[in-house]
């Protein structure tokens, strides 16, 4: 285990109060290495959220089904009743090698795969060809099992190849952990261009669903937002009058409203890149009111959080080159706000919700003049962050995490072989916990 001085990060940015973050580095080579005590950033009351934290790895597997090893792109990575959903594509089904051949793999032969809680895997068939499956996205049933929405691509017979990743269909169907028991096709708004890997999270409110698009249509090509919602088993879909849509993300207020975090151009100003504004139905959709200026910071892959415990926003931008992780803290509606620096250099991050409502940072840390980089864990903690550690990413590229039970992070994404003999990429599974209390040793 290498040793590391504890670093300083600033949090907030110039003009606002400084806070400070403490971040230890965490090496955890197998679960048997002895956890390291995260420290506290910022400011703020005493209280539980501001008790010491450690994070613990407690497995680290490669995921297999009955024909052999499996990679699947992490586009959706959801939890159902201690079960989790990993789906996407492309996806891979390596099968054994045998003799002294090779292992050989399937492409796109499956939708994805269905991690039990007791670590047992089933796959996903895929309801349509699956070359022609994209955009993937999922969330959890009351009944069990998942909704799912996913786009399909255009095709010829004659070459089976994809043609511009153009977008022909959208599915929306539900799997129940054994098999697909619903699939309907939904209805496409003419003279428009849907633009491929654009699709939302898909959000959930009790028996309301909701998807955003980007989608360009008019004369003039106009990004606009595509809003799928259903309601009573019904879909429908209304486009957002947006002029420069580059991301859309649904979310449904504490009162059950559907609102948009939307990034686009603030044509008030003569230069302007990604800002964000809240788009919200009074009782047409309109936008509201800006929330971030992404003027010499453009905001890029926004996720908006709306709990009991406070609205979140938090978003990537470059910055001198580097992408800073940051996120806005306050009511979307107004009243106070302020941003937070999460993480000043990165190359992807994810969000999870814990089982108590607070949020933590993934983020895959770009360690200045090393080869390797990092998985950094950041939490809320009250009116401040809280650092829990890192340890060497594992991963070769784009990876997920959600949160299987309460205090556990489960991340996926892929990982090659150990040994050039072994080049295969395969989806990796780490699964950590973070322990928070006065019983913490």
């Amino acid at each position: 285990m290498r040793s590391q001085m504890l670093k300083q990060i600033p949090l907030t940015r110039p003009g606002g109060r400084w806070a400070c973050a403490l971040l230890l580095d965490l090496i955890l080579a197998s679960a048997a290495v002895p956890p390291v005590r995260a420290q506290e950033v910022g400011g703020g009351e005493t209280g539980d959220d501001h008790t010491a934290c450690v994070l613990r790895e407690t497995l680290r597997q490669i995921v297999a089904v009955s024909g052999g090893e499996l990679y699947v792109e992490p586009e959706t990575f959801s939890v159902s009743d201690g079960n989790v959903l990993l789906a996407g594509t492309p996806n891979y089904l390596w099968k054994p090698a045998v003799g002294s051949g090779k292992a050989s793999s399937v492409r796109n032969a499956v939708f994805g795969v269905v991690i039990a809680s007791d670590g047992a895997t089933r796959v996903v068939p895929t309801p349509v060809e699956g070359m022609l499956v994209m955009g993937v996205r999922a969330v959890a049933r009351e009944a069990g099992g998942w909704w799912i929405a996913f786009e399909e691509a255009e095709w010829t017979s004659e070459t089976r190849r994809i043609i511009d990743k153009r977008v022909v269909a959208l599915w929306f169907g539900a799997f129940d952990g054994q098999s697909w028991i619903a699939l309907e096709e939904l209805p496409l708004p003419a003279d428009v261009t849907i633009r491929p890997f654009s699709g939302s999270t898909l959000v959930r409110s009790g028996d309301r669903l909701a998807w955003t698009l980007v989608a360009a249509a008019g004369p003039e090509d106009e990004r606009r937002v595509l809003v799928y919602e259903r309601v009573a088993g019904r879909w429908s879909y209304q486009i957002v009058p947006t002029f420069s849509a580059n991301y859309a993300e649904p979310a449904y207020s504490r009162s059950g409203e559907l609102v948009l975090a939307v990034v686009e151009a603030d044509t008030t100003r003569r230069v302007d890149g990604n800002s964000l504004f809240l788009y919200a139905r009074q009782p047409v959709w309109r936008q509201w009111r800006k929330l971030v200026t992404g003027y010499g910071a453009p905001v890029h892959h926004p996720k908006l959080s709306l709990s009991p415990r406070g609205d979140l926003l938090t978003w990537w931008s470059r910055v001198e080159g580097r992408r800073e992780v940051r996120a806005r803290f306050g009511a979307i509606d107004g009243g106070t706000r302020r941003v937070i620096e999460v993480d000043p250099d990165v190359a992807q991050f994810a969000l999870v919700s814990l089982a108590d409502g607070r949020r933590v940072w993934v983020t895959d840390h770009v360690v200045d003049g090393q080869p390797v980089r990092e998985l950094r864990f950041v939490g809320e903690a009250a009116d401040s962050l809280l650092a829990f550690g890192d340890i060497p990413n594992p991963y070769d590229g784009k990876f997920a995490a959600t949160t299987p039970a309460p205090s556990e992070l489960l991340l996926a994404g892929p990982a090659r072989g150990r040994t050039d003999h072994d080049p295969v990429v395969r989806s990796l599974l780490l699964r950590l916990r973070i322990d928070c209390g006065a019983d913490v040793p």
